[in-house]
């Protein structure tokens, strides 16, 4: 028996496409190159006729890690039920008020698997405009009061005001504010728990303008301190480490002489 031997005809694609030839009907045309296949109906030119069988077009443009049949049910986990499981879960979810209920219905951790969402964060979202770069450390946001947001420096602890003296003030001296505004030394006004406001930064006569350091400045013109010690106002304008009455606290001693002032 003699063997019988069918060959393809076969092409080049590009080939197939000068001569464009009308395949006959039933006749397959087979491209060399590609692996694609075409069988003729007997009227129509290669290059109107579709082919029978294009792995290449399945594929298309498709990842190297998705273009087979086994790496796509690898990427589902080789799940055969992978319609009717996404379903499940999916199921009446536009119709759930419950957040939680819809999260768990889809198996999802929040802030691993899914954000949290906060109506009142999306509402501060779309009324400021945050600064689009970090700021320094240490920097806190302020607003202009018309939504735009900035990084500001916080004020520096501490700090001074002015006032007009009423009695001559002394450096390092215990200082009350007056009803008229004015300042003076505790030796020589009435002390009280309110009206304690700092020490004087310097010596100052009757009427002139005293500078007076409040709470977070440190004073430097005390002497006979100890260190790490609470003192008091007392009445005669005096620091003790005893309480007075009333008890005022004037600061804490850093060292003999100077006192950080506390409130």
């Amino acid at each position: 028996m003699t063997d019988v031997r069918m060959q393809l005809r076969r092409d080049t694609a590009t080939n197939w496409i000068s001569s464009n030839p009308t395949l006959a009907d039933g006749e397959p045309g087979y491209e060399t190159d590609t692996g694609r296949l075409k069988i003729g109906d007997g009227t129509t030119a290669w290059t109107s006729l579709d082919y029978s069988f294009d792995v290449q077009g399945i594929i298309d443009s498709a990842p190297a890690a998705l273009d087979t049949l086994n790496e796509l049910a690898a990427a589902i986990a080789d799940d055969a039920d992978f319609h009717t499981t996404v379903l499940v879960k999916s199921n009446n979810l536009s119709g759930l008020s419950d957040a939680a209920a819809a999260r768990a219905n889809l198996d999802l951790e929040p802030g691993v698997d899914v954000l949290g969402y906060d109506s009142n964060l999306a509402s501060a979202v779309s009324a400021y405009d945050f600064p689009t770069a970090d700021g320094s450390s240490g920097q806190a946001i302020k607003t202009n009061g018309s939504g735009t947001l900035s990084f500001t420096d916080l004020p520096t602890p501490g700090g001074s005001f002015t006032a007009t003296a009423s009695g001559s003030i002394s450096d390092g001296d215990p200082c009350v504010v007056n009803a008229d505004g004015t300042v003076s030394s505790v030796g020589t006004a009435v002390l009280s728990a309110e009206n304690y406001v700092g020490i004087s930064a310097g010596n100052y006569a009757d009427s002139s303008t005293a500078t007076i350091q409040i709470a977070g400045s440190v004073d430097d013109a005390q002497t006979g301190l100890t260190a790490g010690q609470v003192y008091y106002v007392q009445t005669d304008g005096s620091l003790s480490d005893t309480a007075d009455d009333p008890s005022v606290v004037a600061g804490v001693a850093l060292s003999a002489t100077t006192l950080l002032i506390k409130e």
